[in-house]
């Protein structure tokens, strides 16, 4: 896989999709320019994303805190993250905003392999019931193995560029097949195993 086959694959199955496609979109990093996260990060990130979805369904920072505290999963926090646990109160906009965090738990469950949704499915009914946070995440994070990086790679790019076509349908007042902070989410979660070199907070999500 390159960045050219990576690119026209993208648009091939966008267009089927029934999504608008611009050929004008640059291509992705060659896979030489990245370093996958090994499954064990990854893992580790989605148990982490897991807990801060709960702040989005009325517990709270303390809580959360807590339990990943006794998951020994807290040192994983990013920084914001750890900002948004350590708020006395969140409003409206922060709480959405730890919600839409299953759809970055997806990506990472998608890349182990865990599940076979496509880049335009719905997340799984199931995806709770993997994380649950009384038990000990450890054992699961270790066992964890990775998909080929060829396919990582391809939903990558076919991320990158759904995300124009969501903005694109937002900026025009017209629908899109999934909410755009979906798209936000799993586009982020996908570019960083994949290997984006910048930190989780940090990962570029320009269109």
């Amino acid at each position: 896989m390159n960045a050219v086959d990576a690119k026209r694959n993208s648009e091939i199955w966008i267009a089927a999709a029934g999504v608008a496609v611009n050929p004008d979109l640059p291509q992705i990093e060659e896979p030489t320019e990245l370093t996958p996260r090994s499954p064990r990060d990854v893992a580790i990130r989605a148990w982490v994303m897991a807990h801060l979805v709960y702040l989005g369904y009325g517990n709270t920072g303390t809580q959360i805190l807590g339990l990943l505290s006794e998951a020994r999963l807290d040192v994983f926090l990013s920084a914001q993250e750890r900002a948004l646990c350590e708020c006395s109160r969140l409003d409206e906009q922060q709480k959405a905003w730890a919600a839409w965090h299953c759809e970055a738990v997806h990506g990472c469950v998608w890349a182990l392999g865990m599940v076979d949704t496509h880049a335009l499915d719905d997340c799984p009914d199931t995806l709770a019931s993997m994380f649950p946070v009384a038990k000990d995440p450890w054992p699961s994070i270790e066992k964890a193995s990775p998909r080929d990086f060829d396919q990582l790679y391809a939903r990558a790019d076919t991320m990158y560029r759904l995300h124009w076509a969501a903005v694109e349908a937002r900026l025009n007042g017209q629908p899109f097949k999934l909410p755009e902070a979906a798209i936000v989410m799993r586009r982020r979660s996908v570019e960083w195993i994949a290997g984006s070199p910048y930190d989780w907070d940090d990962v570029p999500l320009d269109t």
